[in-house]
């Protein structure tokens, strides 16, 4: 689509500048038809890990490139990763690590308690595409031979309002992860105290937007524990690149541990 848009502006002779390529390198005796569109457009290609599938690929460069073009720093994403990578190989037991912590308590209470539905709920709008990895990541791995539980992205605070009330008071089916992230910046504004009075909501006053989810993040997962729903919160003091890459490698071992589990 986009080469076709790039041809009808006359930019063709551009293209090479305009495209950059990742793609397996090419196999003996094999086909790779994206290596061979590359190719004859004279697109440089950058080859990717044919060890490394794609839901496992952010830390690879097919994630690093993006990460890269948004002004992020992919040294730090992968310190972040490999910080947790420590954790796990220092750890004295699967005790003191906590994706293995989380896979066990994922499996247990799916095998003891029948719960068979995820649900990863952050509270933070530029965590709402790691929600939706993740659910590729649980449901394409460990969805095989009759294994594994069903993901749902959701996002707080919206989903709170289309979605938490199935979490709070259906079926006792669902183990919620709460990811809590400090979003606060120091330029917010203030609500109005006229417009919080007005709305018969005087307690917004001199708050900000970001207080208001901060709170709802706190009083979530505290109101489901009284409902006796499995629930647990992962908090992030800051949302930068460690800890992005952080969390995916968190969610990538707790992933994989979970698999070794389930045989």
């Amino acid at each position: 689509m986009a080469l076709t848009k790039v041809k009808q502006a006359g930019l063709s002779a551009k293209i090479p500048q305009l495209f950059l390529g990742i793609t397996e390198p090419e196999k003996p005796n094999g086909q790779n038809g994206l290596r061979k569109l590359f190719s004859s457009l004279k697109i440089p290609i950058l080859d990717h890990h044919t060890g490394i599938g794609g839901r496992f690929s952010c830390l690879t460069n097919v994630g690093l490139i993006v990460a890269l073009s948004r002004g992020l720093d992919p040294h730090l994403i992968r310190a972040g990763a490999k910080d947790v990578l420590s954790q796990m190989m220092d750890a004295p037991t699967p005790k003191q690590f906590s994706p293995a912590l989380g896979a066990a308590v994922n499996i247990a209470l799916n095998k003891t308690k029948g719960i068979g539905t995820l649900v990863m709920m952050p509270y933070a709008d530029r965590l709402g595409h790691l929600s939706k990895w993740f659910a590729q990541l649980w449901a394409e791995s460990l969805g095989k031979g009759g294994q594994g539980t069903s993901p749902i992205s959701a996002l707080g605070p919206l989903d709170q309002h289309s979605q938490l009330q199935l979490f709070m008071d259906g079926p006792v089916d669902h183990f919620i992860t709460i990811v809590r992230a400090n979003t606060a910046k120091s330029d917010e504004p203030l609500i109005d105290a006229q417009m919080a009075k007005l709305t018969g909501q005087d307690f917004l006053e001199g708050h900000t937007v970001a207080d208001i989810v901060n709170a709802q993040a706190h009083a979530v997962p505290e109101a489901l524990a009284k409902s006796k729903r499995p629930v647990r919160t992962i908090h992030i003091p800051q949302l930068d690149e460690k800890a992005m890459g952080a969390l995916i490698m968190h969610f990538m071992l707790e992933t994989i541990i979970s698999g070794r589990m389930l045989g």
